[in-house]
Protein backbone atom coordinates (compact mmCIF):
# COMPACT_ATOMS: atom_id res chain seq x y z
CA UNK A 1 0.00 0.00 0.00
CA UNK A 2 1.22 3.47 -0.73
CA UNK A 3 2.19 5.90 1.99
CA UNK A 4 -0.90 8.01 1.27
CA UNK A 5 -3.17 5.02 1.85
CA UNK A 6 -1.42 4.21 5.13
CA UNK A 7 -1.81 7.82 6.25
CA UNK A 8 -5.55 7.63 5.60
CA UNK A 9 -5.82 4.26 7.34
CA UNK A 10 -3.88 5.56 10.35
CA UNK A 11 -6.13 8.63 10.64
CA UNK A 12 -9.25 6.48 10.18
CA UNK A 13 -8.11 4.03 12.85
CA UNK A 14 -7.43 6.86 15.28
CA UNK A 15 -10.86 8.37 14.55
CA UNK A 16 -12.51 5.00 15.11
CA UNK A 17 -10.79 4.69 18.50
CA UNK A 18 -11.99 8.18 19.37
CA UNK A 19 -15.56 7.25 18.42
CA UNK A 20 -15.37 4.21 20.71
CA UNK A 21 -14.11 6.40 23.58
CA UNK A 22 -16.98 8.80 22.91
CA UNK A 23 -19.55 6.00 22.93
CA UNK A 24 -18.36 4.40 26.19
CA UNK A 25 -18.27 7.64 28.18
CA UNK A 26 -21.75 6.98 29.61
CA UNK A 27 -21.19 3.33 30.53
CA UNK A 28 -21.90 2.73 34.22
CA UNK A 29 -19.07 2.82 36.75
CA UNK A 30 -18.84 0.12 39.40
CA UNK A 31 -18.21 0.72 43.08
CA UNK A 32 -15.04 -0.25 44.94
CA UNK A 33 -12.80 0.35 41.94
CA UNK A 34 -13.90 -2.80 40.08
CA UNK A 35 -13.66 -2.58 36.31
CA UNK A 36 -16.95 -1.83 34.65
CA UNK A 37 -18.39 -2.59 31.23
CA UNK A 38 -16.27 0.17 29.65
CA UNK A 39 -12.97 -1.57 30.46
CA UNK A 40 -12.47 -3.75 27.38
CA UNK A 41 -13.96 -1.31 24.84
CA UNK A 42 -11.72 1.36 26.40
CA UNK A 43 -8.65 -0.86 26.02
CA UNK A 44 -9.56 -1.55 22.40
CA UNK A 45 -10.14 2.14 21.73
CA UNK A 46 -6.74 2.96 23.19
CA UNK A 47 -5.12 0.28 21.03
CA UNK A 48 -6.88 1.62 17.93
CA UNK A 49 -5.57 5.10 18.65
CA UNK A 50 -2.05 3.91 19.49
CA UNK A 51 -1.66 1.69 16.44
CA UNK A 52 -3.28 4.27 14.20
CA UNK A 53 -0.80 6.86 15.44
CA UNK A 54 2.06 4.40 14.92
CA UNK A 55 0.97 3.75 11.33
CA UNK A 56 0.51 7.48 10.69
CA UNK A 57 3.97 8.37 12.06
CA UNK A 58 5.62 5.51 10.19
CA UNK A 59 3.96 6.53 6.92
CA UNK A 60 4.90 10.18 7.34
CA UNK A 61 8.53 9.22 8.07
CA UNK A 62 8.65 6.96 5.01
CA UNK A 63 7.13 9.65 2.85
CA UNK A 64 9.55 12.30 4.17
CA UNK A 65 12.55 9.98 3.74
CA UNK A 66 11.62 9.22 0.15
CA UNK A 67 11.28 12.91 -0.67
CA UNK A 68 14.51 14.06 0.99
CA UNK A 69 16.86 11.18 0.14
CA UNK A 70 18.95 12.39 -2.81
CA UNK A 71 20.51 8.96 -3.31
CA UNK A 72 17.26 7.08 -3.90
CA UNK A 73 15.96 7.50 -7.45
CA UNK A 74 12.31 8.42 -7.65
CA UNK A 75 11.39 5.36 -9.72
CA UNK A 76 12.85 3.02 -7.12
CA UNK A 77 10.99 4.94 -4.41
CA UNK A 78 7.74 4.41 -6.25
CA UNK A 79 8.50 0.70 -6.54
CA UNK A 80 9.14 0.50 -2.78
CA UNK A 81 5.88 2.26 -2.02
CA UNK A 82 3.92 0.07 -4.40
CA UNK A 83 5.60 -3.23 -3.61
CA UNK A 84 2.67 -4.47 -1.52
CA UNK A 85 0.15 -3.50 -4.16
CA UNK A 86 1.91 -5.78 -6.63
CA UNK A 87 1.50 -8.72 -4.23
CA UNK A 88 -2.31 -8.82 -4.48
CA UNK A 89 -3.53 -11.95 -6.21
CA UNK A 90 -6.80 -13.72 -6.96
CA UNK A 91 -5.71 -16.41 -4.50
CA UNK A 92 -5.51 -13.80 -1.73
CA UNK A 93 -9.06 -12.73 -2.54
CA UNK A 94 -10.22 -16.36 -2.41
CA UNK A 95 -8.50 -16.79 0.97
CA UNK A 96 -10.31 -13.71 2.31
CA UNK A 97 -13.62 -15.12 1.08
CA UNK A 98 -12.84 -18.42 2.82
CA UNK A 99 -12.29 -16.59 6.10
CA UNK A 100 -15.60 -14.73 5.66
CA UNK A 101 -17.36 -18.02 4.88
CA UNK A 102 -15.78 -19.59 7.97
CA UNK A 103 -17.09 -16.76 10.14
CA UNK A 104 -20.60 -17.24 8.72
CA UNK A 105 -20.33 -21.00 9.27
CA UNK A 106 -19.31 -20.37 12.88
CA UNK A 107 -22.24 -18.02 13.47
CA UNK A 108 -24.81 -20.48 12.13
CA UNK A 109 -23.40 -23.78 13.42
CA UNK A 110 -21.69 -23.08 16.75
CA UNK A 111 -24.91 -23.70 18.71
CA UNK A 112 -25.48 -27.02 16.91
CA UNK A 113 -21.93 -28.40 16.87
CA UNK A 114 -20.56 -26.60 19.92
CA UNK A 115 -17.59 -24.32 20.34
CA UNK A 116 -14.92 -27.02 20.60
CA UNK A 117 -15.95 -28.90 17.45
CA UNK A 118 -16.70 -25.80 15.37
CA UNK A 119 -13.52 -24.00 16.40
CA UNK A 120 -11.35 -27.04 15.76
CA UNK A 121 -12.92 -27.73 12.34
CA UNK A 122 -12.72 -24.14 11.14
CA UNK A 123 -9.14 -23.57 12.25
CA UNK A 124 -8.01 -26.87 10.75
CA UNK A 125 -9.76 -26.28 7.42
CA UNK A 126 -8.52 -22.70 7.11
CA UNK A 127 -4.94 -23.74 7.82
CA UNK A 128 -5.17 -26.60 5.31
CA UNK A 129 -6.52 -24.09 2.76
CA UNK A 130 -3.45 -21.94 3.48
CA UNK A 131 -1.24 -24.97 2.75
CA UNK A 132 -0.25 -25.81 6.33
CA UNK A 133 0.45 -29.56 6.63
CA UNK A 134 -2.52 -31.50 8.02
CA UNK A 135 -0.69 -32.76 11.09
CA UNK A 136 0.51 -29.27 12.02
CA UNK A 137 -2.88 -27.68 11.42
CA UNK A 138 -4.59 -30.35 13.54
CA UNK A 139 -2.22 -29.93 16.48
CA UNK A 140 -2.30 -26.11 16.34
CA UNK A 141 -6.11 -26.11 16.00
CA UNK A 142 -6.54 -28.48 18.92
CA UNK A 143 -4.22 -26.50 21.19
CA UNK A 144 -5.71 -23.15 20.15
CA UNK A 145 -9.31 -24.27 20.58
CA UNK A 146 -8.67 -25.85 23.97
CA UNK A 147 -6.65 -22.80 25.05
CA UNK A 148 -9.42 -20.39 24.08
CA UNK A 149 -11.97 -22.66 25.79
CA UNK A 150 -9.95 -22.74 29.03
CA UNK A 151 -9.46 -18.98 28.96
CA UNK A 152 -13.08 -18.05 28.33
CA UNK A 153 -15.13 -20.92 29.80
CA UNK A 154 -13.01 -21.77 32.83
CA UNK A 155 -11.05 -18.66 33.79
CA UNK A 156 -13.37 -15.84 32.64
CA UNK A 157 -16.51 -17.98 33.09
CA UNK A 158 -18.01 -17.01 29.74
CA UNK A 159 -20.54 -19.68 28.74
CA UNK A 160 -19.63 -21.28 25.43
CA UNK A 161 -22.04 -23.54 23.52
CA UNK A 162 -21.56 -27.26 24.06
CA UNK A 163 -23.53 -28.44 21.03
CA UNK A 164 -23.06 -32.14 20.31
CA UNK A 165 -20.77 -32.60 23.31
CA UNK A 166 -23.51 -31.51 25.70
CA UNK A 167 -25.78 -34.44 24.84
Amino acid sequence: MGANNNILIGIGTMLWGSVIFFLIRDFPRLDDGHPGPALFPGILAGLFIAFGAFLLIQSLRTRKHLRTDPVAPSQDSDKNLLSMEASYSPQGFVNALCVAAAILFYIFFVEILGFLITGFLLLTLLMIKLKVPIWKSSIISLLSTVGVYILFAKILRVPLPWGLLGW
